[in-house]
């Protein structure tokens, strides 16, 4: 708008012609264009109003200068006013750039008039130039004096505004500075506080009675400030402290459940804050100290309790039977002395060793991976004492803290005992499996050895050619000697053993000999040697035969290479002054086993008899065959003796007391058999061969015989012969569908008072157990003979 003024005031002076009306329409002009700059300074716009005057004045001067005689026209003086305005209204950047401007505009004017450029004047001091002229400078100087009166206010103002502002600024700066003060000797207090309550040395009381030293200086008035601090029992206050109601007072509670408290008190009146007595910043200093203390009191407690369990921990530790490590990232930082003494070092040489050097390499992975995955199960290793011995070791385990710093606890147990006693119980649960198997089997093995001896009874009183006799003969010998075996076996199977009797050592003898034959290597060769007319022994035969087979095993496991075994027997009369006896004297059958092997190195003669003593690799031998051949010897009364050098063999002998006053039957004696009158027997079997050789000889011997193989058989045979009394039942105990019990009580519904025989080929007599209301008159052991059958038969019906 101002422009426009400004254009219009050029174009109306210039077009209008030179009368009153160009410098009346020039003066109005002028007059919008001033009243238009007076309006910006009525807003506050006095620097633009001031520029926008100039301006107008600088333009309209230079137009009458060029148009109304260049130098000599009355406005050209205008130029200092311009300059000296300018200079009071503007800035002195802004007064230099004006003067510039006007000097370089006179001087251009008057370079123009002197060389002719200037137009030729038009104008001329007219009535009217003079008022105009008058009119605008007046103009120029009102409006100066309203410029620049509006400047000086508006300096004027800017400079209360200014001071103003400054106290204010000065004002906050001290608040500042007194507050900045305040935080100074409070975060001072806080660091020494936090100092104190670093030394872990001291009492508590000590601590708390810094601590309430240090608070007062702290506070905005220090010399009235007093404070008080208790913990259960212990109290801590400085020298002035009263109970006051208008104190501070932060209370806290510890882990242990004590109370604890934090009172601060002016002893003066004070000038309140906006807070109160104290100021926030001070109250959160009391909150603050208050919880430092609440910790620290906290971790006293948390440390003492962790020093007792410490100790308690080391007491159990050192009191235990059991060996504790403490490893951190698989190396060992803590034992006790049963681990250093199950282990075989020092204390002090243990620590810092990885955990590996206790233990085989082949339990490396085991024992990694318990500690890699934290787990807490049990688990076995292969222990690995200084001195090279290994040991079967049990270990449990589980994460903890010690010291500040994750490790893991682990109890150890030298299981080698347990692990021995596990593996015999194992072995003896084996034992008594095959024992149960075998006693299963004895049923089905007489069963078979029944008939044949039975039916050799028959030939043999049927037969009378001497070659066919002497053949009955040896067939007769081997269902014998096949009743023996299954009575050894049946014994095995009972866990028990038969009373003594007397033994023919020879026949054991060779009875190993075609057993182990089958057992040895090719490069192992076997002797037998046998004196003639062997005096008999008092002695258990299976425990005969377990002797010579635990001594022919370990003979074979001595001669990896080959060699020979010799197996012999002889009679010896020993005095007491003789070494070997032992003190015992009297007559003797030696047995002696003996081989060319590696031989026993004197250091260990004298422990291979101990239970679980064993050279053999683990699952090679149990460390009890020699420990039950003495203890076999020993029951029968005799003793044994050992001779062996390394790389030489080893020679056990085994001497048995002789059992004097019998006579040694080689041949069986043929005795005349008891007959029957008529008799009517049952028979009850399930073998059809035991039932078909039963009914033969019976009927042979004369008797009437029924045969039955169940229960409903046997209802039939009473039922089909009712006119008849049965005379005498002989039952098998063991049938598919019933038991000898249940069969005893159906015949005796029949007839209560009929005679019965029990037959068994999987018990004796002593075995045989039976409820009280359950009675028998025989009992015959299968295999059994024709003599056995028909003299127990007759020795009943004759009663």
């Amino acid at each position: 708008m101002l422009l426009l003024a400004i254009l219009m005031s050029l174009t109306g002076f210039i077009l209008l012609p030179e009368n009153a009306m160009r410098w009346t329409a020039l003066a109005i002009c002028f007059i919008f264009i001033s009243t238009i700059c007076l309006r910006l300074t009525c807003k506050g716009h006095v620097q633009i109003a001031s520029i926008a005057l100039i301006s107008q004045y600088w333009i309209l001067i230079t137009i009458l200068a060029v148009t109304a005689g260049g130098t000599k026209a009355p406005a050209f003086s205008g130029f200092l006013f311009i300059v000296f305005t300018s200079g009071l209204l503007l800035k002195v950047r802004d007064g230099v750039i004006t003067a510039i401007i006007c000097i370089s505009t006179e001087i251009a004017i008057a370079y123009a008039e002197v060389n002719g450029l200037l137009p030729e004047s038009k104008v001329h001091n007219t009535t009217y130039s003079m008022l105009f002229a008058d009119f605008f400078f007046i103009t120029m100087i009102s409006g100066f004096v309203m410029l620049y009166s509006r400047s000086m206010a508006s300096a004027l103002h800017s400079a209360t505004h200014e001071i103003s502002v400054r106290k204010q600024i000065e004002i906050e700066n001290q608040k500042a500075l007194f507050e900045l003060g305040e935080r100074v000797k409070e975060l001072t207090a806080l660091h020494s506080i936090m100092k104190v309550l670093q030394n872990s040395h001291v009492s508590l009381q000590e601590i708390l009675n810094e601590i309430v030293r240090l608070i007062p200086p702290a506070f905005q008035f220090p010399n009235s400030t007093q404070a008080r601090i208790q913990i259960g029992n212990t109290v801590a206050t400085t020298n002035a402290y009263v109970q006051s109601s208008s104190g501070l007072t932060v209370e806290f509670t510890g882990t242990d459940g004590k109370l604890g408290s934090l009172d601060v008190i002016y002893t003066t009146n004070c000038p309140p804050s906006f807070y109160g007595p104290f100021l926030r910043e001070e109250i959160d200093l009391i909150t603050t100290i208050s919880e430092l203390i609440r910790v620290d009191y906290d971790r006293r407690q948390a440390n003492s309790d962790l020093r007792r369990s410490e100790a308690q921990l080391q007491f159990f530790a050192n009191v235990t039977l059991e060996g504790i490590a403490i490893s951190e990232d698989g190396v060992l930082v803590e034992c006790n002395a049963q681990f250093a003494a199950l282990m075989g070092y020092n204390i002090s040489e243990m620590i810092g060793l990885s955990v590996t050097k206790f233990a085989v390499p082949e339990s490396y992975e085991t024992i990694l991976r318990h500690i890699l995955q934290q787990s807490i199960e049990p688990y076995i290793a292969v222990g690995l004492r200084k001195d090279g011995t290994t040991f079967n070791a049990e270990l449990w385990g589980q994460p903890t803290i010690y010291q500040g710093r994750p490790a893991r606890v682990t109890v150890i147990r030298d299981i080698t005992e347990r692990t021995k006693l596990e593996e015999q119980l194992r072995r003896t649960q084996r034992l008594e499996t095959i024992g149960a198997l075998a006693g299963g089997i004895t049923h089905d093995l007489n069963n078979v050895l029944t008939p044949i001896s039975l039916m050799i009874d028959i030939l043999r009183s049927k037969i009378t050619d001497p070659d066919l006799t002497k053949m009955l003969d040896i067939l007769w010998k081997g269902a014998a000697r096949g009743k023996e075996i299954v009575k050894r076996v049946l014994t095995f199977a009972r866990g028990t053993t038969d009373e003594f009797s007397p033994q023919q050592i020879q026949h054991h003898l060779y009875e190993i000999d075609t057993l182990i034959k089958q057992t040895l290597p090719k490069n192992i060769s076997m002797t037998v040697s046998v004196q003639d007319n062997l005096p008999l022994v008092l002695g258990d035969a299976t425990q005969i035969h377990q002797i010579l087979m635990n001594l022919c095993v370990n003979a074979r496991d001595a001669m990896p290479d080959g060699g020979t075994l010799s197996l012999s027997a002889s009679q010896h009369i020993l005095q007491d002054k003789d070494s070997e006896s032992g003190g015992k004297s009297g007559e003797f059958v030696l047995l002696s086993v003996k081989d060319n092997g590696t031989g026993i190195p004197p250091e260990i003669r004298d422990k291979i008899f101990e239970p679980l003593y064993t050279t053999k690799a683990p699952g090679k031998g149990t460390g009890l065959g020699l420990s039950t051949v003495a203890e076999i010897v020993k029951n029968h009364g005799g003793f044994i003796t050992i001779e062996s050098e390394p790389g030489m063999g080893t020679e056990f002998k085994i001497f048995f007391p002789v059992l004097s006053g019998l006579a040694i039957v080689s041949e069986r004696e043929v005795k005349q058999l008891p007959a029957g009158s008529g008799q009517t027997i049952l028979v009850i079997d399930d073998e059809l061969s035991v039932l078909n050789i039963s009914q033969e000889i019976l009927e042979a011997y004369g008797y009437k015989v029924i045969t039955a193989s169940d229960v409903q058989e046997i209802r039939k045979a009473y039922s089909s012969h009712e006119k008849e009394r049965i005379a005498l039942v002989m039952t098998d105990m063991h049938l598919p569908t019933t038991n000898g019990i249940e069969i005893i009580s159906i015949v005796r519904t029949y007839d209560p008072d009929v005679k019965v025989i029990v037959c068994s080929g999987s018990l004796d007599e002593d075995g045989l157990v039976l409820p009280d209301n359950v009675k028998i008159q025989g009992f015959v052991a299968k295999p059994f003979t024709a003599e056995v059958l028909l003299t127990t038969i007759h020795n009943l019906l004759t009663v």
